[in-house]
Order: C-alpha cells, then structure tokens, then sequence
C-alpha cells in the first residue's frame, strides 16, 4: 500500500487537498477519478506518491522537480519493479487525460508507452533468471 497526495493548482502553487492509499498508482489515477467525478476533488487534482521512504522493494524512485525519474538499484532484480512502476505512472497520466478531456484517445500515447515499460520489464526478468 503506498500514500499518494492529491494535490490541486499550479507546481509552483501547488497545495495538498487530500492523501490516497492505494496499491500502485493506476489503483489511486482510478479513485482520483471517482473523487473528481463525484465533485469531491476539483478537475484540476492530480496524485503524486510520497516517497519519504524507499519503496517495497527498497528502491528509490520518485519525481524529481522535472518530472524525471531517479533510478537508484543495488541489484539487477530491482530493475524490473521500477519499470512496472514507472509504467503504472503513466497508466495513470492516461487516466487523468482522458477524465479531463472525457475522450477515450486522450491518453493513448502514455497507455502505449506504460505498455513498452511493462514488455521491458518482462524482458528484464527473464535476462535476470539467465545470467544472474
């Protein structure tokens, strides 16, 4: 279970407004819809997770001020759960596209990217399995 913040307005004015706990990021882009559907958060809310700490598996990912992520692993097994990761982010970016622009093809090109994220983390494991 991870906490993510709902945060409404601008980055540089940003404010919290509420905290999600979901497990992963497209389970919390899924209630972040459903609380801006029903009117309890306004259109403009957007999730981000707070890393206070190293995640499950003890790794360091997080959004940095560019909306980069920082990869830092101490093993090849860590790899593939950061791309799984990274790719919930961007299910989640497509998500929020299309509940903003209430169109299904909003988003697409980060549900495709999410997808590529998810084929590499595949191929990760398995070249993980044979030669680690």
């Amino acid at each position: 279970m991870a906490r993510y913040a709902v945060l409404t307005g601008a980055d540089e004015s940003a404010r919290l407004i509420d905290h999600i706990d979901a497990d992963g990021m497209y389970a919390a882009a899924m209630m972040l819809k459903d609380g801006i559907d029903s009117g309890m958060y306004p259109a403009d809310a957007r999730a981000v997770q707070q890393m206070d700490e190293p995640d499950r598996d003890g790794c360091a990912l997080h959004s940095t001020s560019d909306d980069g992520l920082d990869l830092d692993v101490d093993v090849p097994e860590k790899v593939a759960g950061i791309l799984r990761r990274a790719a919930e982010r961007f299910y989640a970016s497509e998500m929020g596209l299309i509940s903003a622009w209430q169109d299904p093809n909003a988003g697409r090109v980060w549900g495709m990217i999410a997808r590529i994220l998810e084929k590499a983390a595949d191929r990760t494991e398995k070249a993980v399995e044979k030669y680690a």
